[in-house]
């Protein structure tokens, strides 16, 4: 098992690791912005993008009456613009800083389990709330 101090240098590590990879796609991530910007885009997504989105939102009875009444009250004829339209009225974008977000999230949970004839048998599940601490839901066994 880890010692106190080594899970504090490996989180360091970690930390340390993510501001290089950040630092590295800044001069990127900026030319996107000013791409967007330049082209008056919402995203810089490619039409085929943009039209599977508004088509899984359709589906699922997600665009909202308000999206559909904006469309059909402009005489936008470009392709594309309408369906930022439709997909911008919705409001559920995410952030990109909800992908490391989300993993760095998801590494705290856990499930725990036992062996039992060489089998793993699931028993519980938890997460960390402190590097020394797993909190388990409370589950009957």
């Amino acid at each position: 098992m880890a010692t106190p101090g080594e899970i504090e240098a490996a989180r360091d590590e970690q930390a340390r690791r993510a501001v290089a990879r950040y630092e590295e796609t800044q001069a990127e991530r900026e030319a996107n912005e000013q791409l967007r910007r330049a082209e008056g885009l919402a995203v810089l997504d490619t039409e085929q993008q943009l039209e599977a989105r508004a088509s899984r939102l359709a589906r699922r009875g997600q665009i909202p009456v308000e999206a559909m009444l904006e469309v059909a009250r402009t005489d936008v004829v470009d392709r594309r613009a309408v369906l930022e339209r439709i997909i911008g009225a919705t409001k559920d974008f995410q952030a990109a800083s909800f992908l490391p977000r989300g993993v760095r999230a998801a590494a705290t949970v856990a499930r725990i389990s036992y062996l039992d004839d060489g089998r793993e048998l699931p028993l519980r599940t938890g997460f960390l709330v402190s590097p020394r601490l797993l909190m388990t839901n409370n589950h009957p066994a």
